[in-house]
């Protein structure tokens, strides 16, 4: 399980930061497009947090 990170560069009303939590290490190396995961897919969008729901 790990967590990837992507920087954001909107204003303040936004994070900086979402992540994207993995139940299984990432691949070696990491792919430049990461692949949906099937819950991305059954329910239609990319599922990301921000730190504070982490």
């Amino acid at each position: 399980m790990g967590i990837v990170s992507a920087r954001s560069n909107e204003s303040n009303q936004f994070p900086n930061y979402v992540y994207r939590i993995l139940m299984e290490p990432p691949p070696q190396p990491f792919p430049p497009i990461f692949p949906p995961s099937l819950s991305d897919i059954n329910d239609g969008f990319i599922h990301l947090s921000t730190a504070n729901q982490l």
